[in-house]
């Protein structure tokens, strides 16, 4: 597989992250990785018109190994919304793997299931 190269990433952990899984491709670690593929609807809210709206949730990569996918959320610390959010997005699609990951040091990472 050929390593993926765009740089439209939101922040540098991102872009080190996307190096990581481009090494991971080259060893055949995973079949392939997209950045903010998709969005997830994880909700409904509604303004003080009485107007709703649909509350998204966007994963910064998704990847495929050769025997499931997992959805993979960057952060160098977590906010209680962000983990409303991740979390919620796991609870719609609880077939799919959903894992926070924090970088330890540099281009070393712990990453957690949910």
């Amino acid at each position: 597989m050929h390593p993926i190269i765009q740089d439209n990433y939101q922040s540098d952990l991102e872009r080190r992250y996307a190096a990581r899984l481009n090494i991971r491709l080259a060893a055949d670690e995973i079949v392939a990785w997209s950045y903010e593929l998709i969005r997830i609807n994880i909700g409904t809210r509604t303004a003080k018109s009485g107007k709703k709206s649909a509350i998204y949730y966007t994963p910064d990569f998704f990847i495929t190994f050769k025997t499931h996918f997992e959805f993979h959320e960057t952060k160098g610390f977590w906010r209680v919304a962000d983990k409303v959010r991740f979390r919620a997005a796991a609870a719609k699609l609880p077939h799919m793997r959903f894992c926070s990951v924090m970088e330890n040091g540099k281009n070393n990472y712990q990453i957690e299931e949910i």
